[in-house]
């Protein structure tokens, strides 16, 4: 499912936190 999503652009806890969020707010807008 994450394949070609940019883990490099998350190098810190604090972005990868967000990111997921952002993904947990997509999936819900989205369903899985």
């Amino acid at each position: 499912m994450l394949e070609g999503v940019g883990f490099d652009f998350y190098p810190d806890e604090t972005a990868w936190d967000k990111m997921l969020a952002d993904l947990k707010v997509y999936k819900s807008k989205h369903g899985d």
